[in-house]
């Protein structure tokens, strides 16, 4: 498992970065569903709750697609996607599908083609919000050449540091070569496959997911 380097004490290095996020929604992402993306806390509670959440009477959280969206204005605490644990206590995994999160997963069809070089997680720091506990832990990342989610590429599996209050924001650097050293070609699907969190026991916090790479036309 590999953490992310420092970069910066700037709450936001890669706020004013000339790099394209190819997960953004601005840029024209989009969340893939189908299973393949967790569901959201508020999706999992009683019906009473959800018809509150509905009415805007109680609020339990942005969509994943929150997780995609730029923060504004850049210092800004941001919004965060709230997903609940997947896995229980005692479970042993079973029919596990390995290219999705042990806790959760967001999966996510990338403005285009991209040769990925990195991802970015990011989350407030611990000055700023009283439960970093929810923040992404372990996680693994996984991509896919086309739409039919078969045959996925390892890219690599990492630890977000939350404990790190000089660096909010971290870039990882994602494997770009099989185990049979090979190119990992472009990619059009990203997994983030969460398997932990810092230890809230209710859901995890995304405030922000990025993908950074080379565009890439066939």
């Amino acid at each position: 498992i590999r953490a992310a380097p420092p970069e910066t004490t700037d709450p936001d290095p890669l706020s004013s970065s000339p790099e394209v996020d190819y997960a953004s929604l601005a840029a024209g992402a989009s969340v893939v569903r189908d299973g393949r993306t967790s569901l959201s806390l508020v999706d999992t509670l009683p019906r009473l709750n959800r018809w509150a959440a509905w009415a805007r009477l109680r609020f339990y959280g942005h969509p994943p697609e929150e997780a995609l969206t730029e923060t504004v204005p850049p210092h800004a605490l941001g919004q965060c996607w709230a997903f609940p644990p997947l896995r229980k206590e005692g479970w042993s995994g079973g029919d596990h599908d390995m290219a999705t999160g042990f806790y959760g997963s967001l999966t996510v069809k990338l403005a285009r083609p991209v040769v990925v070089r990195s991802v970015v997680i990011e989350h407030p720091p611990r000055s700023k919000t009283p439960n970093f506990g929810s923040a992404v832990y372990q996680f693994r990342v996984f991509g896919y050449r086309g739409d039919k989610l078969s045959e996925p590429f390892y890219l690599g599996e990492f630890m977000y540091d939350a404990e790190d209050a000089s660096s909010p924001v971290q870039r990882f650097e994602v494997e770009t070569r099989t185990d049979d050293d090979e190119k990992i070609p472009p990619l059009s699907v990203i997994t983030l496959a969460v398997d932990s969190n810092w230890g809230f026991e209710s859901y995890t916090c995304l405030y922000r997911f990025r993908v950074h790479g080379d565009p890439y036309d066939y």
